[in-house]
């Protein structure tokens, strides 16, 4: 059964979404969690469509942080490739990593393995974002090392990517997206 809210603490709907008010909870940081949630969902939905990926790109490109929605996107193409290709959940991929013969290999079958390609995609993803590479993105020295023994390990799943991918977001949707505002808003003046 429910707990009953203690009558110090009131929940009440703020802009459409529904806000507990402490009162230990000064406005100021009640704002600043309203402001958050809000950038998020504002982000999602400029972030889902290509019209919007392709805006916030070029802002991004001009911010010199790009690299942050390419990797979002890359993520997301290949949990899309994932779903498409029905694949078990976090299986061992079991590929061989000298690619000149696994292209031959592969030019001889006609195609690659589904598992060769989602571990591909894998790899150009670690390798392109997260590496030590001119596109690198920040992440924190915890994810990039997990993200190195799924890698390693080659127990690839949708999930793979996600804690990375929630922190990029993150960083986008705390720096890049407002100031993304402020300039369509200063535009439409």
């Amino acid at each position: 059964y429910a707990q009953p809210i203690p009558r110090s603490t009131r929940p009440s709907l703020i802009g459409g979404r529904i806000s507990i008010v402490s009162p230990m909870t000064t406005k100021q940081e009640q704002r600043a969690r309203e402001m958050t949630v809000s950038w998020d969902a504002g982000l999602c939905i400029l972030l889902s469509t290509q019209e919007g990926i392709n805006a916030f790109s070029q802002h991004c490109a001009r911010e010199f942080s790009s690299e942050n929605v390419r990797f979002w996107v890359a993520v997301n193409e290949y949990k899309a490739k994932i779903d498409e290709e029905s694949y078990p959940h976090c299986s061992t991929v079991d590929v061989d990593t000298d690619d000149d013969e696994a292209e031959t290999s592969d030019a001889a079958d006609g195609k690659e393995s589904r598992e060769s390609e989602i571990y591909k995609m894998a790899l150009y993803i670690y390798a392109s974002f997260v590496e030590d590479t001119e596109h690198q993105i920040n992440l924190s020295s915890k994810h990039k090392s997990d993200l190195k023994k799924a890698i390693d390990s080659r127990i690839l799943c949708k999930e793979t990517f996600d804690a990375c991918q929630k922190e990029i977001f993150g960083v986008m949707a705390r720096d890049s997206y407002p100031r993304y505002l402020g300039v369509q808003k200063r535009q439409k003046r």
